[in-house]
């Protein structure tokens, strides 16, 4: 019989109301977690620490720390003398001399850029978080360069204005977007500042995703999911953060255990895809007749729309709105509602577990036609396409 691995004992410090930030980081820490036999995981929260308790928890004689609450709170916790750390820096705080795992968050800046450019966007902007805060500035400037490369000279609004005033209905917010040229992709740094950006639209009758085309962070899927229109989002890989901290803390654990010199380890993890929604759906049309037959066929696509109707929304007869969604879109009307129908069905394969039959009846299509489509636009099957997103976890 094999002798036992001796046991790792691992200190996670957290909020004491763990966010759903940190929450998905958490998952990513158990999941590398169940892959070690020897992991004796505590969690001690940040209030505990400040309250007096973290000689308590050190008498646990912990072998190594996972810090998930800001630094900059238990300021105490980042050095602990011989215990190896690793902090999972959600807020760019960087503190000096610790091993820590952050988002590359000027590459969530660069993507949301580069999803408006590919959109056909002409003008862009970018709203900022309030205060000093440097994953807002990082993503500003990530955002900033990417559309500067393309010749694109961004408009910016700093969210700041909205402290002290309600920020369902900010004047400096009303005229700010009423001024701004249109079509207009918004990249937000926050799911957050997003919904009241949209919500301030609504107000002014400015059309999104029509006029402006809006774009979150986080993937919060109480906001996203909750407002009209549906908001696009780029998630921030928290799980892989999680999980990769892990990791890196058992390597420096291994290390001291061979008595070897702790290296201070600095890594970067890339962001997701931009997940698209009702928002940003629309790319960016000049022609303002063509732009609201294509917002009309993006809301009644599954509602029993008809290309006839659009064509009478946007006051232009058959032949003339052909031309027009050739030129500013690269496809037929008849080619763009199949976009929008396959889009929610992409949407349905992801997040629910809808018969395929079901979806199909969704999209307005038998389950046939569904499966010919689907598998003509994609090169795999609606069941592959589910199984595929699943592994992945997206």
């Amino acid at each position: 019989m094999s002798p036992s691995l001796p046991q790792k004992r691992i200190l996670i410090c957290s909020t004491a109301q763990v966010a759903y930030l940190e929450d998905e980081v958490q998952v990513g820490i158990r999941r590398f977690a169940l892959n070690q036999p020897n992991w004796d995981i505590a969690l001690l929260h940040a209030r505990e620490v400040e309250q007096g308790g973290l000689d308590d928890a050190l008498t646990w004689e912990p072998d190594g720390i996972l810090m998930v609450a800001r630094p900059s709170r238990v300021p105490q916790m980042v050095h602990i003398d011989d215990i190896p750390t690793v902090l999972v820096d959600l807020n760019q705080e960087r503190p000096g001399g610790v091993s820590r795992i952050c988002v590359n968050d000027e590459a969530i800046g660069s993507r949301a850029a580069d999803y408006f450019i590919q959109n056909r966007f002409e003008q862009v902007a970018v709203v900022c978080a309030p205060g000093d805060r440097m994953y807002s500035a990082l993503r500003e400037d990530g955002f900033v360069r990417t559309a500067l490369r393309q010749k694109l000279s961004p408009h910016r609004f700093e969210v700041q204005h909205l402290l002290g005033k309600p920020w369902y209905h900010n004047p400096e917010v009303d005229t700010w977007l009423k001024d701004l040229p249109k079509p207009i992709g918004i990249y937000c740094v926050q799911d957050a500042i997003a919904q009241q950006i949209i919500d301030h639209a609504h107000r002014l009758g400015i059309r999104v995703p029509g006029e402006i085309s809006v774009v979150g962070t986080d993937n919060n899927h109480h906001i996203c999911e909750s407002i009209r229109p549906r908001l696009s989002s780029i998630p921030q890989p928290l799980e892989t953060c999680g999980f990769r901290a892990a990791e890196r803390l058992s390597e420096l654990i291994q290390l001291k255990a061979e008595k070897k010199p702790l290296p201070v380890i600095q890594d970067a993890v890339e962001p997701d895809e931009v997940v698209v929604r009702q928002s940003s759906s629309l790319r960016a049309i000049p022609d303002t007749a063509i732009a609201a037959a294509a917002s009309y066929l993006q809301d009644h696509a599954l509602q029993d729309g008809t290309i006839a109707e659009a064509a009478k929304v946007a006051g232009l007869n058959r032949r003339a709105m052909e031309r027009g969604f050739k030129k500013h879109l690269g496809v037929t009307p008849g080619q763009y509602m199949s976009e929008v129908k396959l889009d929610h069905a992409k949407r349905l394969l992801r997040e629910t577990d809808l018969r395929m039959s079901d979806i199909a009846e969704a999209c307005l299509m038998t389950q046939e036609h569904f499966a010919t489509m689907f598998r003509k636009s994609t090169d795999i099957t609606p069941s592959e396409y589910r199984r595929k997103r699943k592994i992945e976890g997206v």
